[in-house]
């Protein structure tokens, strides 16, 4: 707007003891998932990052001045979590979702296919408690 002054935000460092501890971050090419990403970098975390497009990861990369373990996925497809698990060597598949337009139909098929690679996966469904 014309006229409105620029707003610059700033946020103090917060010590979450994340250090040395590996983070993985789905949807790290752009948007929340970046952001999220660059924060876990800068608490120390080491990180494997997922999204379609190697080239953001690659920036993402570049942005955090860090090694990143980068691996170029498309989350949509029902094998892609059990393949991310393997890829970020994730001692725990725990598969849950939030999209509301998806029924549990859809989310038995994801879980059926992820069990074939994964047969420990475990499933959260709305009302379940996991005990971790």
């Amino acid at each position: 707007m014309p006229g409105a002054a620029a707003h610059r935000l700033a946020f103090a460092p917060v010590e979450l003891e994340l250090a040395g501890r590996t983070a993985l971050v789905t949807g790290a090419s752009i948007g929340i998932g970046r952001g999220i990403a660059l924060a876990l970098a800068r608490e120390g975390a080491k990180l494997a990052v997922v999204a379609r497009r190697r080239a953001l990861l690659e920036k993402l990369q570049s942005d955090c001045g860090k090694k990143l373990a980068i691996l170029e996925f498309d989350f949509m497809h029902e094998d892609a979590p059990a393949k991310i698990a393997e890829a970020a060597k994730v001692k725990q598949l725990l598969l849950y979702h939030h999209d509301p337009t998806r029924s549990d139909a859809a989310l038995d098929a994801i879980v059926k296919q992820v069990r074939k690679l994964r047969p420990d996966a475990l499933a959260a469904r709305e009302g379940h408690t996991i005990e971790l």
